[in-house]
């Protein structure tokens, strides 16, 4: 579709590229579609672009206890969640997936997830493990999960199942930055309650099929707010109060060195760092290069307009 509007006297002509379009419940419409007093939901999704023969149509289906969406190929994803009483802990959550096959509609790949409370309604609940089954192949990838401080995952392993033999596959281990710097008392309102910042990254592979011990594929490690790389004025910020929040401001949680560690030669290790102006917006970025001096790339906010 083209069509063409005269603003300010100029000759514009505007193309429709492409479209999207919902069958929301209509109000307009008595005994066609029933109003919604929850979220307004839609069954179908119709997408068209200028260059397509027709239109593709998505459909989504609401169920008490499963949603699912086919795609315009025929391919259907079901969700099946925990239709508990309202205020538990678990209602919502997702524990099964399934993937239908476009042609037979048997089911390709289930996903099961074990969900725990988390100990505390404060943190929220939390996958323990999950099972991601090939059923056309006949096997599985089984996944547990570990977690620490504020519910943070520390530690992932992943094994592959077939039949009833267990080989395990990887292991991750995460460690966060938990100073008191950035997380001050129990108390969200009154304290900066920076949680949740990876300090270091491990990836392992197992020696041996039980995982009884490991060797290290990648490592990585995250800095934050660092002296050399803090905060620095960046022309005058409006209504930025610079007094609190100015260059010695130093727990603002911005990520300023990413070191990717070369497990066999660490001195062969990359880094990138960041610089951040008082409103925390990066300003500068010195990326790794083949030569040892590397490259720099600096940013500014400053206006500038074709016609100055």
């Amino acid at each position: 579709m083209t069509t063409t509007s005269n603003p300010n006297n100029l000759n514009t002509e505007y193309r429709l590229v492409s479209a999207t379009s919902y069958n929301l419940p209509s109000v307009t419409t008595p005994g066609v579609n029933t109003p919604q007093t929850d979220c307004p939901r839609f069954t179908k999704r119709f997408d068209e672009a200028a260059d397509w023969a027709s239109g593709v149509t998505t459909n989504y289906l609401f169920n008490g206890s499963y949603g699912e969406v086919t795609a315009p190929n025929g391919t259907k994803t079901r969700e099946y969640y925990m239709a508990i009483a309202n205020g538990a802990w678990c209602d919502g959550l997702v524990y099964k997936t399934e993937l239908s096959d476009v042609n037979t509609m048997t089911i390709k790949r289930t996903t099961l997830a074990t969900w725990d409370s988390g100990g505390s309604t404060t943190w929220g609940p939390r996958v323990l493990n999950a099972t991601v089954t090939d059923n056309e192949n006949n096997s599985s990838r089984y996944s547990e999960y570990e977690y620490g401080s504020y519910n943070l995952p520390v530690t992932s392993k992943t094994w592959k199942v077939i039949g009833s033999a267990m080989t395990m596959l990887q292991q991750t281990t995460t460690s966060y930055l938990l100073s008191s710097t950035y997380i001050t008392g129990p108390n969200p309102t009154t304290t900066r309650w920076i949680a949740g910042l990876p300090s270091e990254v491990i990836g392992m592979v197992p020696n041996d099929a039980a995982g009884t011990s490991f060797t290290t594929l990648s490592r990585s490690t995250y800095q934050y707010d660092q002296t050399a790389a803090t905060a620095t004025t960046s022309g005058t910020l409006s209504n930025h109060n610079t007094a609190a929040f100015g260059t010695g401001f130093n727990a603002r949680g911005n990520l300023t060195n990413v070191t990717t560690w070369d497990t066999v030669t660490p001195a062969n290790s990359i880094a990138t760092t960041t610089k951040y102006n008082t409103a925390g917006s990066p300003i500068e970025q010195s990326l790794p290069d083949n030569n040892l001096s590397g490259r720099k790339s600096l940013i500014s906010y400053t206006d500038s307009f074709s016609d100055n």
